[in-house]
């Protein structure tokens, strides 16, 4: 028996993490023009401050000499009133008040404004919002009503109403103006709060004692923030186009202010006899909104994962390349030609924060024949799911399938497009979700979600639809069925949940399912009866099953053949009861060692010390070696890695048992 390297695991190298701004501001840097339209108002704003020290003249400074002038860059030998036009970058009014002069002083009214509208807006509204979503009953659908009431009148007849009782002056108008778009703080923050409430770290708030403050404010508050960022940047471009709109209309700031909407009301009068001056304030409003509105989608976008960290996007498939270097394939030339659904050398790459490619799958093949149940087992972060993701083309969005091929029966994925992928899903290939109701659309009735997929795929009218989808019901052993086809999902158990993603997976006869861990949310007589439904449905319809579960004990039920999956890559494969008791990975072993029937009376169960190492950190050579106990140094040199054979068969349809320890002929796993 060779020895042990070391008592304990090796200690892993520690990752350098980026902290949360760290990694927003590495995503959005990468967006130009965000970052131009965040110079341009860091700009602004630099004028603003500096407003008196930029301006060449005051506001009101008149120079009866220069009357009319158009810029300077511009003929002016035509206009007689005009005798300085080389001190007029942007020309004067009718007074001879310098255009330009009154352009920058007009930037700190707009900046100021946007700041008081969107403060003020942001005071009143997000604390309504909150507290709405958060307490509910009465009190919300109270709120909601103003709200809504608020919400449905033209905003510019609210801020004359409230304009019209405080009086002018640029505070009263961004009063009007905070009041008008508060509506649109407390109704986004209303629609979060109302989802955010029923997730548990809010209710482990709640039985510490917390109170309603503390729990809204300190907890639900930062995990909502990305959004409300983002509808703030967006905020502050509308409040700079209604306060010029609101100044253009002489109800703004006072006549004597020379704000951006002000100076387009003046220049109205004085079209004919110099049109440009109307431009300048334009052009700053224009570009100020735009600005604002282009760092918003930039903010958007960079807070995208956060935001948006449970949506499934899917990648086009048809930009799959398959070009990258491929090990040799532990699958045979018979295995591959009668695979209900194979995978070899799938890689699975995402873009990192960082610039570079990060690899979350790395050449992993298996193949799960018709009649045969395939168990995947690893640790979380092993890469399981990812890898059926990958053979349904559903990898999440910006990840892609960077090398390898799928193949479905005779069919080949890879680069097929969308249009013919979304054929395939739930008519030759289904799956059933870990979590029953929430895989369920709770506005739709069960039948409804049952029959949509038979209506496109089998072209069965909706009478036919539903008739087979009550059979479907009755078959995953369903009571009542007819009268349970009208219900939703709420009014189902977990288990009965289940059943009816069980159904809905089989409604159009696939070859193949899928299952993503069916029975972790379930407690345990409910995961018997799941399985033993599944065992009987393979055994009446022929169907290869991809079944992946943390539970040893559960594939050695349902399993014919197993692949145990580690840091993104098969490590070892074969048929389960060879696998279970013979295994010949160490990662196998201490699994095997770490379920309760092999622990010994008296004593802990035996776990595996420290963690999957993350994918920016995988270790080289055996991405097992800093856990294993029988780890060596030739073991992190960088070593062929690749699953080669074991054990073999002495049965024509056995195949082999492949392991990819480097010291496997060395160690003894007894």
């Amino acid at each position: 028996m060779a020895a042990l390297s070391s008592d304990k695991p090796q200690d892993q190298p520690k990752e350098k993490t980026l902290s949360s701004f760290g990694r927003f501001w590495q995503r959005f840097r990468k967006q130009r023009l965000a970052i131009v339209a965040l110079l341009f108002l860091l700009l602004l704003s630099f004028v603003s401050i500096f407003r008196d020290q930029l301006m060449p003249f005051t506001k009101d400074q008149a120079d009866f000499f220069s009357t009319f002038c158009q810029p300077s860059f511009a003929d002016n030998s035509d206009v007689f009133t005009c005798q300085n036009p080389e001190e007029h970058i942007l020309g004067t009014d009718e007074l001879g008040r310098d255009a330009y002069s009154r352009l920058i002083y007009g930037t700190r009214i707009s900046m100021q404004a946007s700041l008081l509208g969107v403060a003020i807006a942001m005071i009143v509204g997000l604390p309504i919002g909150l507290l709405a979503g958060f307490i509910g009953g009465r009190f919300d659908r109270a709120v909601m009503w103003i709200v809504d009431i608020i919400f449905s009148l033209p905003g510019i007849l609210i801020a004359f109403g409230v304009i019209a009782v405080l009086g002018n002056g640029l505070l009263n108008a961004m009063i009007a103006v905070g009041i008008v778009l508060s509506t649109r703080f407390s109704r986004l923050a209303r629609g979060i709060v109302l989802a955010e409430r029923e997730e548990l770290y809010v209710d482990g708030a709640r039985v510490g004692g917390l109170p309603t403050r503390t729990i809204i404010f300190k907890h639900i508050l930062p995990n909502i923030a990305p959004p409300l960022i983002v509808q703030t940047s967006l905020l502050f471009g509308a409040v700079i186009l209604i306060e010029a709109g609101l100044s253009f209309l002489g109800v703004g700031v006072p006549v004597s202010e020379p704000s951006w909407g002000r100076m387009l009301a003046d220049s109205r009068s004085l079209l004919s006899t110099n049109p440009f001056l109307s431009i300048p304030p334009g052009v700053a409003i224009a570009l100020t909104v735009l600005a604002w509105n282009v760092l918003g989608d930039g903010l958007r976008d960079a807070l995208g994962r956060d935001i948006t960290n449970n949506q499934l996007t899917t990648v086009n498939s048809s930009k799959q390349e398959t070009t990258a270097s491929k090990k040799p394939s532990h699958i045979d030339s018979r295995t591959a030609r009668n695979a209900a659904l194979i995978l070899e050398n799938i890689e699975v790459r995402f873009p990192s924060p960082r610039g570079e490619d990060v690899v979350i799958l790395n050449n992993v093949s298996y193949a799960v024949m018709p009649g045969e149940t395939l168990g995947i087992v690893g640790e979380s972060g092993s890469g399981k799911s990812m890898s059926v993701m990958a053979s349904m083309g559903i990898i999440p969005s910006p990840g892609q399938v960077s090398a390898g091929t799928v193949r479905l029966g005779q069919k080949s994925l890879t680069g097929m497009p969308e249009s013919e992928l979304e054929t395939l899903r739930g008519k030759e290939i289904a799956m059933i979700f870990q979590e029953p109701i929430a895989s369920l659309n709770p506005a739709l009735t069960v039948g409804q979600q049952l029959i949509q997929p038979m209506q496109k795929h089998l072209g069965l009218n909706k009478t036919e639809a539903w008739d087979r989808a009550t059979d479907l019901l009755r078959q995953v052993r369903i009571p009542e069925p007819e009268r349970r086809m009208d219900e939703y999902p709420h009014q189902f158990s977990g288990g009965m949940a289940q059943r009816v993603g069980i159904a809905r997976a089989l409604s159009c006869n696939p070859s193949v399912l899928i299952a993503d861990e069916p029975t972790t949310a379930l407690d345990v007589t409910v995961q018997g009866q799941i399985i033993d439904l599944l065992k009987d449905l393979q055994k009446d319809l022929g169907l290869a099953i991809v079944f992946i579960t943390h539970d040893l004990g559960v594939i050695a039920e349902v399993a014919d053949r197993i692949a145990v999956m580690y840091a993104g890559e098969v490590i070892e494969t074969g048929d389960v009861h060879t696998v279970l008791t013979n295994p010949r990975h160490p990662y196998t072993k201490a699994l095997l060692e770490t379920l309760p029937h092999h622990g010994v009376s008296g004593q802990r169960l035996p776990v595996i010390e420290g963690l999957v190492p993350p994918p920016t950190n995988w270790p080289t050579g055996c991405r097992f070696h800093p856990r294993c106990h029988f780890a060596t140094e030739t073991c992190s040199n960088g070593a062929d890695l690749s699953l080669k054979p074991v054990q073999t068969g002495t049965k024509l349809d056995d195949r082999d048992h492949y392991s990819a320890c480097i010291r496997v002929e060395e160690i003894d796993f007894g």
